[in-house]
C-alpha cells in the first residue's frame, strides 16, 4: 500500500507541474561538435530572455522577430547568432559548438553542470593512469582509501564509500570486488585509456543509474565516430616518473568509417618501491595491463549498435597494510549496447545496455618477509556480474523524461587456506564468500521540467533486492539462522533550480534513499576487512540503510567567473556498522575479535564545498577548491570513522602561444584531522601542504612533451585515509617525496 501510494503521489507531482506551464517557448539543445554531449550550464541572452542550459543542454526561447542570440560558456567562449541562424536553430531543434580550450594540464578539468552532476573531463596524463581511484582525487570532494601505495584507491565521498557510492561504467556495467579486502575496487578495474569523462552526480538524487545513495559515478567512454570516408585515428602515450621508477604506457587505435567504427586500445604500466620524503622505503611494487576493443556499427540513419570487450592483469602487487597481497587479477568486462533516436516523436530516443564481468583473483602471503614464519595462507576468490539496462526518453515542449529498468546480479566465491608451519601443522579452510549472491531489479522515472522562473529534476526509483548464501558455512548459520532476504527499497528526490538572471542561481536539492546490505556486510565469514584488524561476520538480517539528505547551493556563473557553494546534510537511518561481539570466537590467533554488522540507530553528516574558477589576463586562470565533512554516530556521539579533514587547493595555470605552452602551479592542503573514532582504533593525523609543478609543449602538429614534479618540497605526510602497516597501529602508508616525471604523447586524429 505504501508504494502504491509512493508511486501515485510521484506522478502526481509531475503532473501537477507541468500543468503549470503555460508559456509558449520553443527548446534548442547546444551540443558539442566533438563528443556530441549536450553543453551545460551555457549562458544565453535573447531580447529580454535570459538564463542557462540545463542539466540536458537545452534552452528555450520564444521567438523575437530580428533578434540576435548570445551565448557563452567557460569552456566554449562567447558566440553570437543572427536571426537566420536562430530561425535555423529552432527548425532544427540544436546548436553545434566546438570547444575552445585545449587540455593538456596533469590536472582533471571539472566542467560543472547547470545541476547537481560534475564532468571531469580526462586528459593524456588521466589515461595513461593505471588506477581510476587516483584519478577521482583530482576533485578536491574525493579522497581514497590506500591499503597500497601504488593500486587499489578505493574512494570515498563525504564520507560515504563501498557500496554506498554506485560507481558504473555508461550508467550500468560495473565489476564486483573479489577481494574480500578490497584490492580490487571497481575502480581499478576500469580502462581509463577507453574513458573520456567521469560523470559525478551527488548525493541520493540522479536515480537512473542505480540505488545512489551517497553519489552516483558515472565513468563515461567515447561516442561511435562515424565518417564518409576511411579515417584511421591513433595514439600512443608513455611516461616515466624517477620515484618508483614508474613506466606507464597506453595506445589507441581506430578506424572510422559511414557504417563501422573499430577501436583497440591498451595500456601496461609497472612500478616498484618508492621512498616518502624522509626517504623511508615504501613497498608498493605493482604490475597492471590492459587490453580491450570496441565495434560500433550503424544500422540504419537512427541505429547504432555496440560490442565492448575488455581484459585486465593485475601480477605481484604489494599491499603492506594487509596481511596478503595481490598475486593475480585476471578481469574480463564485456557489454554490449543498442541505441535507437527516434524523430519528431514524443519517445525521442530507446537505449539498451547489457554487460557481463568475471574477476578471478588471487592473494596470499608468499612476498611478505616473514620471520618467523609461522604460517602460510592464500584465499583463492572470484565475482561474476551481469545485468543491463533499457531506458526511454520522452520530450515533450517543456519537459525531458527517462524511464526505464535495469538488473543486476552479483555472486561471489572463494576460500582461505591457511597452513600452520609450527606445532601439529593442520592446514584449515575457511569459507569466505559462501557462494553468496544479490539481485537487484529496479525501475525507475526521472522528468526535468523548465518553466518561466524554475528548473524542476523530479526522481524516483523502485529497488527489489534479493540476497541469499548458497553455500553457507556451519560456524556462519550458527549464529544467523536465515541466509536469505527479499527487501523493497524506495526512493525519491526533488530539485528546484531558480536563476535569478544570467550570473545568479539558487539550487535546492532534496532525496531519501534506501539501499540494502552488500555481499560483505550481509555474507563475509569470519574475515577481516575493516579498518581495525578485527574479524568480520555478515548478518542477512540487516534492515536497509536509507539516507535522508539536503543539499542547498548558490552559483554565480559570467563568462570569466564561476563559484559554487554546496552546503549539505545528511540523516541516516538503520545505520550499518559493524559492533565488536566478545561472544564470538576468532578464527586467526592474532585477530583482536569479532565484530559482527548490525544497524546502529542513526548518523548524521554535514559539510560543505566550494569550487571558484576564473579566467585573468594573458591566458592565466586560477582555480580553488575547498571541502568539509562533519560525521558522527548520533547513538554514541563518536565521530564516524575514516572522514577526510577540512581540505584546501589552488591552482594558478596559463595557456600561451596558441595553447602550444601550457603551465600549472598547485598547492594542496589538508588540516589536522583530530575528529577520530576511538572505537575503530583511529589516530590523528597531522596537517600537510603539498606542491606540484607542471609545464607541456606541443613540440610538433601531433606530438606533445610533458614534464613536472609532484611533492615539490619534498613533504613527509601521509593521508587520514592512509591504512596502516600490517601488524603496528601507529606506522601508516606515507605518500610518495619528490616525484620528477616526464611524458611524451603522439595522437593523430
Amino acid at each position: 500500500m505504501k508504494l502504491i501510494k509512493f508511486t501515485f503521489l510521484l506522478g502526481l507531482l509531475i503532473l501537477s507541474i507541468q500543468y503549470a506551464i503555460s508559456q509558449d517557448k520553443k527548446t534548442i539543445q547546444i551540443i558539442d561538435k566533438v563528443t556530441n554531449e549536450p553543453i551545460i550550464g551555457a549562458s544565453f541572452l535573447y531580447a529580454s530572455q535570459n538564463g542557462f542550459s540545463d542539466d540536458f543542454g537545452k534552452i528555450q526561447i520564444e521567438y523575437q522577430n530580428n533578434t540576435n542570440l548570445t551565448l557563452s560558456h567557460l569552456n566554449y567562449g562567447q558566440w553570437v547568432l543572427s536571426d537566420q541562424e536562430v530561425q535555423k536553430a529552432l527548425n532544427e531543434g540544436s546548436i553545434v559548438k566546438e570547444s575552445n580550450t585545449v587540455n593538456l594540464q596533469p590536472v582533471s578539468v571539472i566542467a560543472y553542470h547547470n545541476n547537481q552532476p560534475k564532468r571531469i573531463d580526462l586528459n593524456y596524463q588521466d589515461k595513461l593512469n593505471h588506477d581510476a581511484g587516483a584519478v577521482l582525487n583530482s576533485d578536491v570532494s574525493i579522497n581514497s582509501i590506500k591499503k597500497s601505495g601504488a593500486y587499489g584507491f578505493d574512494p570515498v565521498f563525504r564520507g560515504f564509500k563501498y557500496d554506498q557510492l554506485n560507481i558504473v561504467i555508461n550508467g550500468s556495467c560495473s565489476a564486483s570486488a573479489a577481494c574480500p579486502n578490497r584490492m580490487d575496487p571497481i575502480t581499478s578495474q576500469i580502462p581509463l585509456n577507453a574513458i573520456e569523462n567521469i560523470q559525478i552526480l551527488k548525493g541520493p538524487y540522479s536515480l537512473r543509474y542505480g540505488n545512489s545513495f551517497g553519489a552516483t559515478i558515472n565513468f563515461l567512454t567515447g561516442k561511435p565516430i562515424f565518417t564518409e570516408k576511411l579515417k584511421l585515428s591513433e595514439r600512443l602515450s608513455t611516461t616515466y616518473e624517477n620515484n618508483g621508477n614508474i613506466y606507464r604506457t597506453e595506445g589507441y587505435l581506430g578506424l572510422h568509417s559511414k557504417k563501422i567504427d573499430f577501436n583497440l586500445v591498451g595500456s601496461w604500466s609497472e612500478g616498484d618501491d618508492y621512498q616518502d620524503g624522509d626517504n623511508k622505503t615504501i613497498q608498493a611494487d605493482f604490475f597492471r595491463a590492459s587490453f580491450g576493443a570496441n565495434v560500433s556499427a550503424k544500422l540504419t540513419k537512427n541505429q547504432v549498435v555496440s560490442l565492448s570487450l575488455n581484459r585486465n592483469y593485475g601480477r605481484d602487487t604489494d599491499f603492506p597494510s594487509l596481511p596478503m597481497d595481490l598475486i593475480n587479477d585476471d578481469t574480463w568486462m564485456l557489454s554490449a549496447e543498442h541505441a535507437l533516436v527516434l524523430k519528431n516523436r514524443k519517445l525521442t530516443t530507446w537505449n539498451t545496455l547489457v554487460y557481463t564481468t568475471h574477476v578471478n583473483h588471487l592473494m596470499d602471503n608468499s612476498l611478505k618477509l616473514l620471520n618467523p614464519r609461522t604460517m602460510n595462507a592464500k584465499s583463492p576468490t572470484e565475482t561474476l556480474t551481469f545485468g543491463g539496462r533499457t531506458e526511454t526518453t520522452w520530450l515533450t515542449k517543456h519537459s525531458t523524461t527517462y524511464a526505464g529498468f535495469d538488473v543486476r546480479v552479483e555472486n561471489a566465491e572463494g576460500s582461505r587456506t591457511r597452513e600452520m608451519l609450527i606445532g601439529l601443522k593442520p592446514t584449515f579452510v575457511d569459507n569466505i564468500w559462501q557462494n553468496s549472491s544479490i539481485e537487484r531489479t529496479g525501475f525507475f522515472v526521472e522528468t526535468n521540467i523548465s518553466t518561466p522562473n524554475f528548473q524542476y529534476v523530479i526522481s524516483g526509483r523502485l529497488e527489489v533486492n534479493n540476497s541469499q548464501a548458497k553455500d553457507a558455512a556451519a560456524e556462519f548459520t550458527a549464529i544467523n539462522e536465515n541466509t536469505a532476504s527479499t527487501q523493497v527499497n524506495p526512493n525519491v528526490s526533488l530539485g528546484i533550480v531558480k536563476n535569478f538572471n544570467r550570473f545568479y542561481a539558487l539550487k535546492l536539492w532534496l532525496g531519501s534513499s534506501q539501499r540494502s546490505g552488500s555481499l560483505t556486510e550481509k555474507y563475509i565469514n569470519y574475515f577481516s576487512v575493516g579498518r581495525d584488524a578485527y574479524e568480520l561476520l555478515g548478518n542477512p538480517d540487516l534492515k536497509p540503510e536509507r539516507n535522508n539528505q539536503a543539499d542547498l547551493i548558490f552559483e554565480i556563473k559570467s563568462e570569466k567567473t564561476f563559484l559554487n557553494v554546496d552546503v549539505f546534510a545528511s540523516y541516516m537511518q538503520n545505520y550499518i556498522t559493524s559492533v565488536k561481539n566478545p561472544d564470538l570466537i576468532k578464527r586467526i590467533a592474532s585477530s583482536p575479535g569479532v565484530r559482527q554488522f548490525q544497524n546502529l540507530g542513526s548518523a548524521l553528516k554535514t559539510g560543505f564545498e566550494i569550487s571558484w574558477k576564473q579566467y585573468l589576463v594573458y591566458g592565466i586562470q586560477q582555480q580553488a577548491g575547498l571541502a568539509y565533512t562533519y560525521a558522527k554516530n548520533t547513538e554514541n556521539n563518536e565521530a564516524l570513522p575514516e572522514i577526510a579533514p577540512f581540505e584546501i587547493r589552488y591552482s594558478l595555470s596559463g595557456r600561451y602561444f596558441e595553447d602550444k605552452l601550457a603551465t600549472e602551479i598547485s598547492i594542496r592542503h589538508a588540516l589536522k584531522q583530530d575528529r577520530i573514532s576511538i572505537e575503530y582504533g583511529e589516530k590523528e593525523t597531522p596537517a600537510f601542504t603539498n606542491v606540484d609543478f607542471y609545464i607541456s609543449y606541443k613540440l610538433f602538429r601531433f606530438v606533445n612533451l610533458a614534464t613536472g614534479v609532484q611533492n615539490l618540497l619534498n613533504e613527509t605526510y601521509y593521508e587520514h585515509l592512509n591504512r596502516s602497516i600490517s601488524g603496528s597501529t601507529t606506522d601508516y602508508i606515507f605518500n610518495k617525496g619528490r616525484n620528477i616525471y616526464v611524458r611524451m604523447v603522439i595522437d593523430i586524429r
